[in-house]
């Protein structure tokens, strides 16, 4: 359904953070070998385990050259790499948290697709046979863009541009969005996810099924968790019959009490839970049953930034 969604700035600034490098991707395209294919899988080889690193992105689009360079949005600095067919760019990879990739911008007519609508068509001709799952309005970088995920549970979002005299953050009504054009393509390694990851917890956009994703990878290896913790913690546990509390101070001293009382079944109530069926709330996320409760933490007492990884664990 079409509307607005709180937070929908956050959404697309971290989805769209290339607007200041949009101009490198709107020269005319060359042919040459460089064409990967983009799917709900990803482009080319990328996929959601590809690292932000140049040279694993040159290995998963042969044929393309891939290069780091500087940009920056909404005023911070930020590393992007590059995807180019010769001197053409064709993508824009950007990183999230952990050193994995955040998001793949695609603006060009070298991409194969399979299947789906293609660059220049027009919003009523992408959604013609049903409305999209949600929209988002651009603001600040990406004013004058609204994004739109191809599908529900999706990784893969359109980009669509048009005239609109309306305010930054709210979404044109459908008459003045049919005639809007897709210029962009928005691949991300997590599904678009259930708004309540940013509206209700407080997490950027992507960001809380990403860690999640990550916890569920990393369940059975303590040393690769404790990388996610945020420090104090907090673990539960049952010794010989008595509940234990314990305070954790650091991934060293986590790693080994953690370690110690890792079951399979504790391995299995986190990995296997449905990432549908995640409770969440304004305390965070809590996986299986709240074994494992993920958040993001104000950083500053303003809380103009915050850190979000895990915040306690529960092994009963």
């Amino acid at each position: 359904m079409l509307g607005s969604l709180p937070h929908a700035a956050q959404l697309v600034a971290a989805g769209l953070a290339a607007s200041v490098l949009v101009a490198l991707l709107i020269v005319p395209d060359r042919a040459a070998a460089c064409a990967p294919e983009l799917s709900d899988a990803g482009l080319g080889g990328i996929t959601g385990d590809t690292p932000f690193d140049r040279d694993a992105i040159a290995r998963a689009v042969p044929g393309c050259t891939v290069e780091r360079q500087a940009g920056s949005s909404e005023g911070a600095s930020v590393d992007i790499l590059v995807i180019r067919n010769g001197p053409t760019p064709v993508a824009l990879v950007f990183p999230d948290w952990t050193g994995g990739i955040f998001s793949v911008l695609v603006q060009s007519q070298a991409l194969r697709r399979a299947g789906g609508p293609t660059l220049g068509m027009r919003f009523g001709g992408v959604f013609e046979a049903a409305a999209p799952p949600f929209c988002v309005p651009g603001v600040e970088d990406s004013s004058g863009r609204v994004l739109c995920p191809a599908r529900v549970g999706g990784r893969l979002a359109y980009v669509f541009e048009g005239d609109w005299q309306g305010p930054d953050g709210m979404l044109p009504s459908p008459e003045v969005l049919s005639d809007w054009t897709l210029v962009a393509f928005l691949w991300r390694p997590t599904p678009f996810e259930d708004p309540r990851w940013v509206d209700v917890a407080g997490f950027d956009p992507g960001e809380g099924p990403a860690l999640a994703a990550r916890v569920r990878a990393t369940v059975d290896d303590p040393p690769g968790l404790a990388k996610l913790v945020l420090y104090p913690i907090v673990l539960r546990a049952s010794a010989g019959g008595k509940d234990e509390v314990l305070e954790i101070p650091d991934a060293g001293a986590f790693a080994a009490e953690y370690g110690r009382r890792l079951t399979q079944a504790f391995v299995s109530a986190v990995r296997d839970e449905p990432a549908d069926k995640v409770h969440i709330d304004d305390n965070g996320a809590a996986l299986a049953a709240g074994r494992v409760w993920i958040a993001p933490v104000c950083a500053t007492e303003e809380c103009v930034e915050h850190r979000s990884g895990v915040i306690a664990v529960t092994m009963f």
